[in-house]
């Protein structure tokens, strides 16, 4: 009978539950052959679709759960209850920030959406991002003065996703949080210290919530410890030292900087809070 094979950070894709489970003749030769795709980690990325969603992702409801690629729905979104219809129940396998200076909305399409970016926390770029002065937070873009690039932190995580609408496997999945939805960020760092646990045997609940200010409408997750019929903790002790095996190899990619993360997919979800 098959078994589960280690998680190999380094195969990107839309996660399929077929993909987590190696057949046996295969086991002797591990990864062989994969040795210089190593170089590039690129995991599948969860994108909550907002009001302002562009092609192709917005033929889905505002508020729906999107994994990338593959347009996997991890999470529905009911119009008639405003709420998830399905928690994502995940857990956290590795936290890494990264600090980037952002184009203005306006020349996303031309110039990208990020100009600069640094895992680096004691850079200038971290240090204007983590500044409390607006005004080092900002500077006129070259190409439209009176508009304004942003230094911005965004608080990553790699996820391994256990139970959604969809059924995924066990894959890593990247998740940012920045801006306005940095609490949200904030709330699970203050659940998982509450555990004083290893961060990869903890499990929690992500359901997407509705938001408005003066600016508009936009939908982001929020984080819980999960529901009752849901453990809170990663209790197959071969399912915990295969997300052990995910968190040392994120570190050791995140530590010799081969993570690969692409503002592309973010680019397909335009919110309505970018500039916040």
């Amino acid at each position: 009978m098959s078994k589960k094979s280690s998680t190999d950070l380094s195969v990107p894709g839309a996660p399929n539950v077929a993909l987590s489970v190696v057949p046996d003749h295969m086991l002797a030769d591990g990864a062989m052959g994969t040795e210089t795709l190593r170089k590039y980690v690129l995991p599948p990325r969860i994108l909550v679709v907002q009001p302002t969603s562009k092609p192709p992702l917005d033929k889905h409801d505002a508020g729906t759960a999107i994994l990338l690629p593959g347009e996997v729905i991890l999470s529905s979104w009911s119009k008639a209850d405003s709420m998830s219809k399905t928690p994502i129940i995940f857990t956290p396998i590795y936290q890494f920030n990264e600090f980037t200076l952002d184009n203005p909305l306006e020349i996303h399409q031309s110039h990208g959406r990020v100009r600069e970016r640094t895992f680096d926390s004691n850079s200038d770029l971290a240090r204007r991002a983590m500044s409390r002065d607006a005004s080092i937070r900002e500077i006129p873009c070259p190409e439209m003065p009176d508009k304004r690039c942003r230094y911005v932190m965004r608080m990553n995580f790699l996820w391994m996703i256990t139970s959604s609408e969809s059924n995924t496997g066990f894959t890593p999945c990247f998740v940012s949080f920045k801006r306005t939805e940095a609490n949200s960020a904030r709330a699970l760092n203050t659940l998982i210290m509450a555990r004083q646990a290893p961060i990869f045997g903890c499990s929690f609940a992500a359901v997407v919530g509705k938001r408005s200010n003066d600016r508009g409408i936009w939908y982001g997750f929020d984080i819980t410890n999960p529901p009752l019929e849901f453990s809170p903790w990663v209790s197959d002790p071969e399912l915990y030292q295969k997300f052990k095996a995910a968190h040392e190899a994120a570190k050791e990619a995140h530590d010799a900087e081969l993570f690969e993360i692409s503002d592309a997919d973010e680019g397909v979800v335009e919110s309505v809070n970018a500039d916040f």
